[in-house]
């Protein structure tokens, strides 16, 4: 057998079962970024001025309520809130099956913020489901 074709076959199963791990044993954190790596991610999107750029993060539905002028509008509130953002950390999660809360902590010059973010899994994947109307 050719060394590529061997090459080739084994990638293949490789993937067969990273995808299976992921989709069919409902992999939550080993191959899949945690809940609050995911909250993190968003966050630091929002920071850039990226709201755009945030489908991966969002849930469909979270998408269709939070358009880019209102995710904007959300963030420069925690913004007035900690005033100028030195540093967005993913401080912990805590799962339940397919729902999760990611805690995100927010340090500002004038204080800091947890954001807490609930969490569920769509296409093997953690997305925000809910931002918070208001912050801790």
């Amino acid at each position: 057998m050719p060394r590529t074709l061997w090459v080739t076959l084994t990638a293949i199963a490789t993937l067969a079962v990273v995808g299976t791990v992921v989709f069919r044993a409902g992999d939550r954190q080993t191959l899949v970024p945690p809940p609050e790596a995911v909250g993190e991610q968003l966050l630091r999107q929002l920071h850039a001025h990226r709201e755009s750029r945030t489908d991966q993060q969002l849930s469909d539905e979270v998408q269709s309520q939070w358009p880019p002028h209102r995710l904007r509008a959300w963030w420069q509130q925690l913004e007035q809130q900690v005033g100028e953002v030195d540093q967005i950390t993913g401080e912990g999660n805590a799962i339940d099956h397919d729902r999760a809360e990611a805690r995100v902590a927010v340090q500002g010059r004038s204080r800091s913020a947890t954001v807490v973010l609930r969490m569920k899994r769509e296409r093997g994947l953690w997305v925000v489901a809910e931002l918070p109307p208001s912050l801790e």
